[in-house]
């Protein structure tokens, strides 16, 4: 691009812009493939294109072939037709095709070969397969209706450019025609008529006469020159065209640094590069002119005298003949058509290597427990837009993966981890490293978890717990359960609940924080039973308390009356070994002892005080 000084209107590194032959060694001719470009021989080439990665397609015209110059070596192939002119049919590899006069060519999105001919077809060629099809026209010269698929239509082939939607634009004679995606074929310019243009109407409502070339910028609106030596805007949202450059009529170029709109010209051919400036290819003058965004002309390649010189200098110093086609490269740099030297030239234009900056992050982060894997995560701001990228992911200095933005695996303590970005060759290769991240691991281990709680508490109260935790590390919680149901989770050491009847098992285990590096252990049990505050004892005469167990000796079922608030019991051998334990009710109670085998055996009831009742049972 082009840097324009408001005021003065400067050129910024005019000199800087070096050029250079990298095909063609003219006169026209030819002298084979598989040699390097710059040995090659041409046969009039007014359209070229260009590849995402560099490569250069010449139509080939006059030797009935379009030709490939590899990006990475400089040699020349042929990629579609045998050098016989004719049409000998689809669905064969392009090479053995014959094709007639490839005056135009185009490439889309993903790279593959459109191709311009006189036999009132476009064709195309796969990118991959390398089978060459129609894309448009059915070989019948003529108009034959919008609406339908363009590979039936009666076309008039000339200049086409894709838009960055997959939507291509053709010249068409006295039209302009879109092929969207789907292959439907519309105008969206001209009448059909070659009358006078009209402004401030719609592009369909006015003739446009016969027009060379076509461009499109990174919109979607398309940009065309016209009969009186002018380029158009056609806003493809709206239908309306504007005249952006020439005065309506065809003419020597009348000088730089004026509005573009002021200047005669007699253009063969418009680029728009991605920041919005035009490009022009002055046939007649023999240099190419830039128009900037605000509107105004500058010679960027070319004398103005008819001639070839200049290689290895800058380009306004350099000569031409009859320069016919501008593109760009996605580095911005310049290639045209130099049509009657037999020559493609490239213009060095300065460039910068885009800033990219690389970082990447770790889930759930850099301190970690042994064992537990990390997603890391690569991330790239700036670089150049639309670039691939490639991701390759170093741990300790050693490449471990490069299968895309994310790795995931189990650090060890002290693992330092990078990534690297690189950009597709297509793209500059540009690349960048990121930071790197030190992980910290530390071993798992189980924690201390002591649970205390009082041993009864009145139905209805607020119970306080507390815990004492040891080797939990920092920032943990705590889950607290009673009965095995959750009904608290706190950051502190204690909580509380409301006590229901019947007897708690308080317990808790801990939710590993920032910094526990263990397997969650749940607390030893905590009990605590529902006692009735002022509730009386019933003591018998002697200042016993008394519990009626019955019947004695017993067979099945074992009665308890006058149990004076809820207890626990136990039935242990006469050595003291607990056979069957559970929970007591105020009142009378019954417990099934069927399958204890007959014997002797102490019943023993313990209250929310402490104090306990024992009697002495005998089953049969």
């Amino acid at each position: 691009m082009l840097i324009i000084l408001t005021g003065t209107l400067q050129i910024s590194n005019i000199d800087a812009q070096i050029i250079s032959t990298i095909a063609g060694i003219g006169p026209w001719g030819y002298n084979g493939d598989g040699i390097p470009a710059t040995a090659a021989k041409l046969n009039d080439v007014p359209r070229i294109a260009i590849d995402a990665c560099g490569n250069l397609y010449l139509g080939d015209s006059r030797n009935n072939r379009v030709r490939k110059v590899d990006a990475v070596t400089g040699i020349i192939t042929t990629v579609a037709g045998t050098g016989v002119l004719g049409y000998n049919g689809d669905g064969i590899p392009a090479t053995s095709a014959q094709l007639n006069w490839p005056t135009c060519i185009a490439l889309d999105n993903v790279g593959n070969v459109y191709i311009g001919e006189n036999e009132y077809r476009i064709r195309k060629v796969d990118v991959v397969t390398g089978i060459i099809s129609t894309f448009a026209g059915n070989g019948i010269a003529g108009f034959s209706g919008d609406g339908v698929l363009a590979d039936t239509s009666s076309i008039y082939t000339g200049d086409m450019a894709f838009d960055p939607f997959g939507n291509m634009y053709m010249c068409d004679l006295f039209r302009i025609r879109k092929i969207d995606p789907s292959g439907i074929i519309t105008t969206i310019a001209g009448t059909g008529d070659s009358g006078i243009i009209v402004e401030g109407v719609p592009a369909t409502a006015t003739d446009i006469g016969t027009y060379p070339a076509i461009a499109t910028d990174i919109h979607g609106d398309v940009f065309f020159v016209d009969a009186e030596g002018s380029i158009r805007k056609i806003t493809v949202s709206t239908g309306a065209m504007v005249r952006v450059a020439g005065i309506g009529t065809v003419g020597p170029y009348t000088g730089d640094g004026i509005p573009a709109t002021s200047c005669q010209m007699a253009p063969t051919s418009v680029y728009v590069d991605k920041y919005g400036n035009i490009f022009v290819a002055i046939f007649s003058n023999n240099i190419c002119i830039e128009i900037d965004t605000f509107g105004i002309t500058h010679t960027v390649v070319g004398t103005g005298v008819q001639g070839f010189s200049g290689d290895g200098g800058p380009a306004t110093a350099a000569r031409l003949w009859w320069p016919k086609d501008i593109i760009f490269d996605n580095r911005g740099q310049m290639y045209l058509s130099d049509w009657e030297n037999g020559r493609i030239r490239k213009v060095t234009f300065p460039y910068t290597a885009p800033t990219i900056t690389n970082s990447i992050s770790a889930n759930p982060g850099d301190t970690i427990c042994t064992s537990r894997a990390t997603t890391f995560t690569d991330m790239i701001t700036g670089g150049t837009s639309g670039a691939i990228y490639g991701y390759e992911w170093y741990v300790d200095g050693s490449i471990v993966s490069t299968t895309g933005n994310t790795y995931t695996y189990s650090p060890a303590n002290g693992d330092s981890i990078r990534c690297v970005c690189i950009s597709d060759l297509c793209n500059g290769g540009d690349s960048a490293s990121s930071n790197s991240i030190i992980m910290s691991v530390s071993p798992i281990s189980a924690p201390t978890i002591t649970v205390t709680a009082p041993a009864a508490s009145a139905v209805g109260s607020t119970v306080t717990v507390n815990a004492t935790i040891a080797g939990a590390g920092s920032g943990y919680s705590i889950n607290w359960y009673n009965n095995s149901a959750l009904f608290s989770t706190t950051a502190a050491l204690s909580t509380t609940y409301t006590k229901a009847a019947g007897t708690d098992h308080i317990t808790a285990t801990v939710v590993p924080g920032e910094t526990g590096c263990y397997d969650s252990t749940a607390s030893a049990v905590s009990t605590v039973m529902a006692s009735t505050t002022g509730a009386p004892s019933r003591p018998s005469p002697e200042g016993k308390e008394v519990l009626r167990s019955y019947p004695n000796p017993l067979k099945d079922l074992l009665y308890l009356d006058d149990v004076r608030t809820l207890a626990e019991y136990k039935i242990m051998s006469m050595i003291g070994s607990a056979i069957r334990q559970g929970t007591l009710q105020q009142g009378s109670n019954t417990i099934n002892v069927k399958e204890l085998p007959g014997g002797v055996y102490m019943l023993e009831v313990v209250y929310g005080d402490g104090s306990r009742v024992t009697a002495k049972i005998v089953k049969q």
